[in-house]
C-alpha cells in the first residue's frame, strides 16, 4: 500500500479512490499551475536584473517649483512624473492635526540597460514635437549616465537621437492632408567626397553655447557632413544666404535641426544646393516649428514631387512665412494639386514664385480656379513654364476673378491667341492688378488690338510688359493710341522689347510723353510699317522734325521744286555755288517757314567752297532727282520700295 502511495506521489497523481478521469484532470491542473508559478519567478528575476529606478528631483534654476518634463528617448526609458509618499496615509499628521506638506515632484525614469546593438527602428520613437530641449537640461544641471555610454552628457544623447525622429513626421502630415505620404530613401554620400572647411577644435568650448555653433559642429561630425563656416558665423544673423554651397540632403538635414530653435533668423536663401526631396522634408519640418523665419528661397534645388509634397504640407500649417521662392525645381502637372491647396487655403503667404518649372496645360487648369479663389497673395510668378491653350485660359480667368493680386508674371508660357484673348479680358475687368508681364507668349497682332481695346477702360494698371511677341507695327500703334486717348490711364511703363515700330508710333509716343511721364521700350524703328497696307507709304522721322535743315529738305521735296532754278539765277559763273546772302534771299523768296536766325543756322551747316560760297549743287540735285523719279513697279507684292532720304 505504501508502495502504491509512493508511486502516486512520484507520478504527481493523487492517492486514494478516484476515477481515472478525475485523476487526469487533477494532474493537468497541477502542471499548469506549476508552469505559471515558474514563469512568474523568471519574469521577476529578469525585471530585477534589467531594470533600475532612478529618482532625481528636477527643478528650475529660476524658480523652485518643480518642472514637468516631456518624455525622454526610448533607450533611456519613459519618464513618469510622480510624488514620493504622496498619499494621505503616508504623510504623518502634525500636532495641530493637519497633514505635513507634500514632498516635491520627482522625475522617475526607467533606464534601458539592454544590449548596445539596438536597432534604430526600435529606438526611433522619440516625439519630435515634445522632446526635451538640450538647453533646459543644461540649465537644470543634469548629467545622464548609462552603463553603455558611461560619462556621456545628456546633450550628446539628445543630439544623437534627434536625428532618428523623422518617422512620425510623415504620419503627421499624412493625417493632416489625408493623402499617402511619399517616403523617398535617403542617399548618404561617401565621406571621402566632402572637404572640411571648419576645424571643430577651434569651436566654442563653453558647456552652453546659445548660438548653436557647438551643436552644429557635433551634428556635422555625427552625420559625416562638412561644417559650413559661413553658416556657423551667421547663426545669429537675421539673414542667411548660402547659394550653391553643395549642401545636399544631409547638409540640409543638419542645418534644419539647428535652425529649428533659432529665434534671430528671418530670411534664408538656399538656392542651388540640390537638397532634393529629402532636404525639403527636413526643412519643412523645421519651418513648421520655427516661428521667426518669414522669407524662404529654395530655387534650383531639384525638389521634385516629393519636395512639392513636403513644402506644401508645411505651408498649410505655417502662419509666418510671407514670401517663398520655389522656381526651377522640376515641378510637373501632377504636383499642381499640392500648390493649388496652398494658393487657395494659405491666408498668410503674400509672394509665391513657381517660375522655371514644368507646369503645362493640365497644371494651368488646376491652378486657375485656385488663383480665382485666393484672397491673400500679392505677387504670383508662373513665368517660364508651359501653360498653354486651356490651361492658359484657366489661369487668365482665375486672374480676372482675383481682386487681390498686384503683380503677376505669366511671361514665356506660350499662351497663344487663345490665352491672349483671355488676358485682354483680365486687363479690361481686373481693377487691382498693377503689374502684368505677358512677354514671350506668342501673342499676335489681333491679340494686340484686343489688349489695346481693353486698355481703353483700365485705370489701375501701371506696368505692361509684352515684348518678344510677333506683333506688327500696326498693333504697337493701336496700343499707343489707346494709352494716349485714355486720360484715366496710369501706365508708366510699356515694354515692347524686340517688337519693331515705325515713325507713327514715335509721333504718338512724343504726344503721350508731353501729357504724362511714361517710359517705353521697343525694337527697331522702320521707315514704314511692316503690314501689307504700309507698303510704299512715305514716312517722316518725327525725331527730326525740329531740325531746320531736315525740314528744309522735306520742304524742297514736297512743296517746292523751284529752288534749283532760283539759285542758278544768282550763279553767274555757273559753278553751282552762291554767296551766303544770295542763298538766304532765295529761301526768303520761297517762303520757307524759318526766321532769320534759323536761316543763318542752316547756312552754317551747308557745304562751302574755298572762297566761302555755298555749294548748292550737292544740296539741291538729289532732291530734284527724287521728285522727278518714276513710281516703282513691284514685281512681288511683298517687295518694299527703298526710299532714300
Amino acid at each position: 500500500m505504501e508502495e502504491a502511495d509512493d508511486t502516486d506521489i512520484a507520478e504527481n497523481r493523487p492517492a486514494g479512490n478516484v476515477s481515472p478521469e478525475e485523476a487526469q484532470e487533477i494532474n493537468n491542473n497541477s502542471e499548469e499551475n506549476a508552469a505559471q508559478t515558474k514563469l512568474s519567478k523568471i519574469e521577476e528575476e529578469e525585471t530585477e536584473q534589467n531594470r533600475n529606478v532612478v529618482t532625481s528631483p528636477v527643478t528650475s534654476p529660476v524658480t523652485s517649483r518643480p518642472q514637468t518634463r516631456s518624455k525622454l528617448p526610448s533607450q533611456h526609458g519613459r519618464p513618469v512624473l510622480g510624488r514620493l509618499g504622496s498619499s494621505d496615509q503616508s504623510r504623518p499628521q502634525t500636532q495641530n492635526g493637519s497633514r505635513s506638506p507634500e514632498p516635491p515632484d520627482v522625475l522617475i525614469t526607467e533606464i534601458y540597460t539592454g544590449d548596445n546593438d539596438v536597432d534604430d527602428d526600435v529606438i526611433s520613437d522619440i516625439d519630435f514635437e515634445n522632446d526635451v530641449e538640450v538647453d533646459d537640461f543644461e540649465l537644470a544641471g543634469g548629467r545622464y549616465e548609462t552603463e553603455k555610454n558611461e560619462g556621456q552628457t545628456l546633450e550628446d544623447e539628445l543630439l544623437e537621437n534627434a536625428l532618428r525622429s523623422e518617422e512620425d513626421y510623415d504620419e503627421r502630415i499624412s493625417r493632416r492632408r489625408r493623402r499617402a505620404s511619399p517616403k523617398p530613401p535617403i542617399d548618404i554620400p561617401d565621406e571621402d567626397e566632402w572637404d572640411t572647411d571648419l576645424d571643430s577644435d577651434d569651436d566654442v568650448k563653453t558647456p552652453h553655447d546659445p548660438t548653436g555653433r557647438t551643436q552644429y559642429v557635433k551634428l556635422c561630425d555625427r552625420m559625416g557632413v562638412v561644417p559650413a563656416s559661413y553658416f556657423a558665423r551667421h547663426l545669429t544673423a537675421k539673414k542667411i544666404t548660402m547659394r550653391n554651397h553643395g549642401l545636399g540632403p544631409l547638409g540640409t538635414r543638419v542645418i534644419a535641426r539647428i535652425l529649428r530653435d533659432n529665434i534671430t533668423l528671418e530670411r534664408i536663401d538656399l538656392d542651388g544646393n540640390w537638397i532634393e526631396g529629402d532636404g525639403a522634408r527636413y526643412l519643412s519640418r523645421m519651418l513648421e516649428e520655427n516661428e521667426y523665419i518669414h522669407e524662404v528661397s529654395l530655387a534650383e534645388n531639384k525638389l521634385g514631387t516629393h519636395g512639392a509634397y513636403y513644402v506644401t504640407s508645411m505651408l498649410l500649417v505655417n502662419t509666418y512665412i510671407r514670401k517663398i521662392n520655389l522656381s526651377g525645381n522640376g515641378f510637373e502637372d501632377k504636383d499642381a494639386e499640392y500648390f493649388a491647396d496652398v494658393i487657395e487655403k494659405n491666408s498668410n503667404l503674400r509672394e509665391l514664385n513657381l517660375s522655371h518649372n514644368h507646369f503645362a496645360e493640365e497644371a494651368g487648369e488646376v491652378l486657375g480656379p485656385a488663383i480665382g479663389a485666393n484672397e491673400y497673395l500679392d505677387v504670383l510668378d508662373l513665368s517660364w513654364n508651359h501653360i498653354r491653350r486651356r490651361g492658359a485660359v484657366a489661369v487668365a480667368k482665375g486672374l480676372a476673378e482675383n481682386v487681390i493680386i498686384k503683380t503677376c508674371d505669366l511671361s514665356w508660357n506660350g499662351f497663344g491667341p487663345e490665352g491672349g484673348a483671355a488676358i485682354a479680358d483680365v486687363i479690361s475687368s481686373n481693377q487691382s492688378l498693377l503689374e502684368l508681364n505677358i512677354s514671350g507668349n506668342r501673342l499676335n497682332t489681333e491679340t494686340a488690338f484686343k489688349i489695346a481695346k481693353a486698355l481703353r477702360k483700365n485705370e489701375t494698371l501701371r506696368t505692361l510688359q509684352m515684348g518678344n511677341n510677333p506683333i506688327s507695327t500696326a498693333g504697337c500703334i493701336a496700343i499707343a493710341k489707346e494709352l494716349n486717348s485714355n486720360d484715366g490711364s496710369v501706365v508708366v511703363f510699356l515694354d515692347l522689347a524686340d517688337i519693331p515700330v515705325e515713325y507713327e508710333f514715335l509721333r504718338i509716343q512724343t504726344e503721350l510723353q508731353e501729357k504724362r511721364s511714361i517710359r517705353m521700350i521697343y525694337g527697331t524703328v522702320l521707315l514704314s510699317g511692316n503690314t501689307p497696307e504700309d507698303i510704299g507709304k512715305p514716312s517722316v522721322d518725327p525725331r527730326k522734325k525740329n531740325d531746320p535743315l531736315f525740314v528744309l529738305k522735306e520742304h524742297i521735296v514736297v512743296n517746292d521744286d523751284r529752288m534749283g532754278a532760283l539759285l542758278q539765277q544768282y550763279d553767274h559763273d555757273q559753278t553751282e555755288s552762291v554767296t551766303t546772302e544770295d542763298f538766304i534771299a532765295v529761301l526768303e523768296e520761297l517762303q520757307v517757314p524759318f526766321n532769320r536766325q534759323q536761316l543763318e543756322a542752316i547756312v552754317e551747316r551747308l557745304e562751302k567752297t574755298d572762297n566761302g560760297r555755298i555749294n548748292y549743287g550737292n544740296f539741291v540735285t538729289p532732291f530734284q532727282n527724287l521728285k522727278n523719279a518714276p513710281e516703282p513697279v513691284l514685281q512681288n507684292p511683298s517687295q518694299q520700295p527703298q526710299i532714300v532720304v
